[in-house]
């Protein structure tokens, strides 16, 4: 970096007085002059060199104050030098990359102590990554970051680099929750120990290093064991039981999509056997979910459904108690989706027991192949029928209908409601209609002619008067009678036309036109009815032709 580009680099930052931006910039030289700290003077680390600055300066003793003074006087500031010298003393090499010099001066300014800044250098801790996961360190908490060091400082040698990349996503992801100060022990022990069993959990599903593409799920999963680690669990909601189980054993018991999506929606939209969670620490003790801390009933078909949902339980868009029923049912894929939009799940056990018997024939009904074979709108549109009669058909049922009639008599329910939707469309577009001419007819407005064209020739144009005002006004500046015109242009037995002229910043009207339905001129006057000047009617004639328009007596 030249002094030019210094130079510019420092008035971007902010400083507190002209005194401290000298001091600062004495600072610069200094390391630029120096081969051990030169190339840690960059663009991106200046603002970061300043924070440093700051911080060095602030915990100067007095006497280091007094004599820091002196020497910047003397124009021999050497407060960073000094700071980063100390590392080279030690013969640590400084990060020699862009990303990598960036982000260990990022960590000085922070103020990390030395021994840390020592570790990340002795260890080459930085070359480690790449550029995409460095960018994360200058985002963690302080504490977060000595983790990370200590981690790496105790159990580099353990760990392949992907393993190193996702401690470092890990405690990324933590952020910003406050770790404990053992936590890279805790996580040497989680990866060592307990990841493993999760790894074995989803074995069916995916490989060890798919699994860990999934950060987010390793974090929840990495607190949940944490809080059970060290007995953090909120103790109205957990027995000594639960800490006494083994957690290998928890996660065997835990069923797989509890793991993956923290719980699962069920019951209008609530989240249940969420971490933490009553009905989680039930399950986690090897309770089933037919005697769950939940009034709803679970068959054992339903129980054996729900321990066995896929991991990728599409959660969000379905109830999973009325899921669970409805396969347990014998519901088919489609019946089962379509069921989630029409199946009510009252959060009063009574009231949902008395909605399951109204749809348990229903249910029973279309668990069919033919139902199966219906597209989404048919399935949709035959449940939205079902759903009316149940609601507003006292007596209703499908026990001695097939599949085929229910289904024509839902084509023909359906048919009729378009019919009378489209009726009620027609009526309310005629209704707009109506007011659109009343309004109209109110406001003295009507449609511009469908096939003629104004015209715009040097400082003339021809423009066409689609109101009573314009007619109003064209009258009065021409002193003849077009104002009373406007029923026959509103009823389209003809469209008025003015020829106007640009002069002293102001459009001057020449001549006005009258045009009948036959697009064919029938008048046209200057001021007072005088007859047009030939010049202007040029201009009329050029326009006529370009419209098709025909100019009556005034061809030639």
């Amino acid at each position: 970096m030249n002094t030019k580009e210094l130079n510019k680099a420092l008035d971007g930052l902010t400083f507190n007085d002209p005194n401290e931006k000298g001091h600062f910039h004495s600072e610069m030289e200094s390391l630029l002059a120096s081969t051990t700290t030169a190339h840690l003077v960059r663009g991106n680390t200046i603002p970061l060199l300043k924070d440093l600055f700051v911080i060095l300066s602030s915990n100067q003793s007095a006497f280091s104050a007094s004599l820091l003074a002196s020497l910047r006087q003397a124009n021999h500031s050497q407060l960073l030098l000094d700071y980063f010298v100390r590392f080279d003393e030690l013969d640590l090499v400084f990060p020699n990359k862009g990303t990598e010099i960036e982000v260990f001066v990022h960590l000085c300014s922070k103020g990390l102590e030395n021994d840390e800044l020592e570790t990340i250098l002795s260890l080459k801790i930085l070359e480690n990554y790449q550029a995409q996961h460095l960018q994360l360190l200058p985002y963690f908490y302080s504490e977060n970051i000595a983790v990370f060091i200590e981690f790496f400082r105790l159990f580099n040698s353990d760990y392949p680099i992907r393993e190193k990349i996702l401690i470092l996503e890990l405690l990324h992801l933590l952020y910003p929750t406050t770790l404990r100060d053992d936590a890279a022990q805790d996580f040497h022990y989680y990866f060592q120990h307990i990841i493993p069993h999760f790894i074995q959990r989803f074995s069916h599903r995916m490989t060890a290093e798919q699994l860990y593409t999934h950060t987010d799920k390793i974090a929840e999963w990495y607190m949940t064991w944490s809080r059970h680690y060290h007995k953090e669990e909120n103790e109205s909601k957990v027995n000594d039981e639960y800490y006494e189980m083994d957690f290998p054993t928890i996660v065997k018991y835990i069923p797989e999509f509890i793991w993956w999506n923290n719980g699962l929606y069920y019951n209008n939209g609530d989240k249940n056997f969420y971490f933490g969670s009553p009905g989680f620490f039930h399950l986690a003790q090897g309770g089933s979910i037919r005697n769950a801390p939940d009034k709803h009933h679970f068959t054992r078909r339903m129980a054996k459904i729900f321990v066995n949902l896929p991991y990728d339980f599409n959660q969000t868009d379905k109830d999973m108690y009325i899921y669970c029923y409805s396969q347990a049912m014998g519901a088919g894929p489609l019946l089962t989706e379509m069921l989630q939009q029409f199946v009510r799940h009252p959060n009063d056990a009574i009231e949902l027991q008395v909605e399951l018997d109204r749809w348990n024939p229903v249910i029973q009904k279309l668990s069919d192949p033919q139902f199966e074979q219906f597209n989404r709108l048919e399935a949709t549109e035959l449940l939205g029928y079902i759903y009316h009669c149940l609601r507003d058909q006292p007596g209703f049922t499908v026990q001695r209908r097939s599949i085929t009639n229910l289904f024509r008599e839902s084509e023909a329910y359906h048919t009729r409601i378009r019919e009378r939707a489209q009726q009620r469309e027609v009526a309310r577009r005629r209704r707009e209609r109506l007011a659109e001419a009343e309004r109209k007819r109110k406001d003295g407005v009507w449609n511009k002619h469908s096939s003629i064209q104004p015209l715009k020739e040097d400082s003339f144009k021809i423009v066409e008067l689609t109101n009573k005002h314009m007619l109003n006004n064209e009258g009065l500046v021409m002193n003849h009678c077009v104002g009373s015109y406007s029923n026959k242009c509103m009823a389209g037995n003809c469209s008025i036309w003015s020829l106007r002229e640009y002069k002293k910043n102001v459009w001057f009207s020449l001549i006005t036109i009258e045009l009948n339905k036959g697009k064919r001129i029938v008048q046209a006057s200057g001021r007072f009815n005088a007859t047009p000047k030939s010049e202007h009617m040029a201009i009329v004639r050029r326009w006529a032709k370009s419209n098709d328009v025909d100019m009556g007596v005034w061809k030639r």
